[in-house]
């Protein structure tokens, strides 16, 4: 048995999602390979250096990197998306429901707890502030889940949460070709603003097949 339910009444949004939440996924994979495994990035930083010499670009004070991640991001972003596709592209899932819509709201967490877990943490408010901002997220999480709180309250709550840790952890820290940028977090946002909707408008009971 499972929790699958048909999905066809909303398949642009299911697609959406399933490619903003790919992207995310990728963008933070490829983000602490990197930074775990610099060798990863040999291959990829060649074919940066590669486009730009055919586009002529030439070097300046603008840090390099971001050609290389890019590559890499929408290569794992089109094989995550492929995998999404082939298994959920007729069946909505409890993976995509929850799960997912969960993985989104942690991806800046994880990104940020690697980095200073690897580089040391710094001291004091606000960093110590981060498991307060994290249980509010999550227990509202539970409750949008369970359908105890209002649609509206995603769209603030939501813009506070990534507002915050793209703010806050950047102190003393700037990674700028990886999700320490400003790009992963207005993505975040907008792929937890679909699965919001998505979850929202999608039947309370699924049929069980």
């Amino acid at each position: 048995m499972t929790n699958d339910t048909p999905v066809s009444s909303f398949p642009l949004v299911q697609g959406v999602f399933q490619a903003l939440f790919s992207l995310n996924a990728a963008l933070l994979s490829v983000s602490i390979a990197f930074l775990a495994w610099p060798r990863t990035s040999v291959l990829f930083v060649y074919m940066e250096v590669q486009l730009n010499t055919l586009l002529r670009i030439q070097q300046t004070d603008m840090i390099r990197g971001y050609f290389a991640f890019s590559i890499a991001a929408a290569a794992l972003t089109v094989v995550v998306w492929i995998a999404l596709y082939g298994r959920y592209r007729t069946k909505r899932n409890r993976f995509q429901d929850v799960c997912a819509g969960i993985l989104i709201l942690l991806t800046p967490p994880l990104f940020w707890v690697y980095c200073y877990g690897r580089f040391g943490w710094p001291f004091g408010w606000p960093f110590r502030g981060i498991p307060f901002e994290l249980a509010v997220v999550l227990v509202w999480a539970v409750f949008f889940v369970l359908r105890r709180c209002p649609q509206w309250v995603a769209v603030p709550l939501l813009a506070a949460h990534y507002a915050y840790w793209f703010l806050v952890p950047r102190r003393g820290f700037y990674p700028v070709s990886n999700s320490g940028g400003l790009v992963p977090p207005i993505l975040g946002y907008l792929t937890a603003l679909i699965w919001v909707f998505y979850f929202h408008v999608t039947p309370t009971n699924p049929q069980r097949t």
